[in-house]
């Protein structure tokens, strides 16, 4: 959780704190989580943001995906934060 931005907003609009509780639980619930990314391109939007996109694929006891991700971060205080995290993004 420590490379979330705390100005992090998720696709459903939810503020990081509120957010950030769920997933907590969601990834306590696995015996294991094994993610491969591959494809990776970033590209620079400004001095302080940037877009990453690849393919992620995600692996645990109890489920499993393969799925395009976007992330846009931005230089804080104390480095590199997510800002912005979206799936099946092109």
């Amino acid at each position: 959780m420590d490379f979330y931005s705390r100005s992090f907003r998720s696709a459903k609009g939810e503020s990081y704190n509120r957010w950030s509780k769920k997933r907590r639980w969601k990834l306590k619930g696995p015996s294991f989580i094994q993610v491969t990314i591959s494809n990776l391109k970033v590209r620079i939007l400004n001095e302080r943001k940037v877009r990453v996109t690849f393919r992620q694929k995600y692996r645990s006891d109890r489920y499993r995906d393969q799925t395009r991700k976007a992330l846009v971060l931005q230089k804080e205080q104390g480095g590199w934060k997510i800002l912005q995290e979206i799936s099946n993004a092109s």
